[in-house]
């Protein structure tokens, strides 16, 4: 059966706090995660929007460059927790875009595969844990870094290229969609979450979304 259309949720009533999935990469979680959030479609409407939370989060200015190894080594020291929340992003943001050379990042960053893989398993249980008791802000910063580093990546997510994420999702061909225009097949659900946010804070930035869409499913997507 295929998924109902796409609707872009209305503005600007605020919407209540999410029930959100843990931000965990699906062939990177250390465990079996819980049930995905409740969702209109294949796509969770404006209730994928967080609160007041969200707005602080979105304010923050960008990532900052990488760190020399020395500074990765002395944050191993002393142990996952050490490693910022962000980093753990955009570097899982990176070896999603460029998964052959994984290794080769890790060492860039002064990680062996082990230590990447005990940062990863401390931020996602602290993202878990958050959101059991209703925390957001971790969720919130973690997608919004892991998509800047996507877009530093391959260069900025267009409304276009978003309306064609959406509509392939609709259509049950998100996998291929992604690879044509250069983005990891499982970052798709983490571009929506960003970008449902960015045009509930920019009316422009929706209507341009709200005419890509337009386009995408008339075909006329040149």
């Amino acid at each position: 059966m295929m998924a109902a259309p796409f609707v872009l949720p209305s503005l600007p009533a605020s919407p209540p706090v999410p029930v959100i999935e843990v931000p965990a990469e699906r062939e990177e979680a250390p465990g079996p995660l819980p049930a995905p959030p409740p969702m209109i479609g294949p796509l969770a409407t404006a209730e994928m929007v967080a609160r007041e939370e969200v707005v602080a989060a979105e304010e923050k200015g960008p990532l900052t460059a990488p760190r020399p190894v020395v500074e990765a080594v002395e944050e191993k020291k002393k142990g996952p927790e050490a490693f910022p929340l962000e980093r753990c992003a955009a570097l899982t943001a990176s070896i999603a875009c460029r998964p052959n050379e994984e290794a080769c990042i890790l060492e860039e960053h002064g990680l062996s595969a082990s230590e990447w893989a005990s940062i990863k398993n401390y931020w996602h249980q602290s993202i878990r844990k958050a959101v059991q008791e209703g925390r957001t802000e971790l969720f919130v910063v973690y997608d919004k870094t892991y998509v800047e580093q996507l877009e530093r990546e391959r260069g900025p997510i267009s409304p276009m290229d978003y309306a064609k994420v959406m509509v392939a999702v609709e259509r049950g061909t998100r996998e291929p969609v992604a690879v044509s225009l250069r983005l990891p097949p499982s970052s798709t659900i983490r571009i929506e979450r960003v970008w449902l946010r960015r045009i509930a804070l920019d009316a422009r930035l929706r209507a341009k979304v709200e005419e890509a869409l337009s386009k995408v499913r008339a075909g006329h997507t040149a």
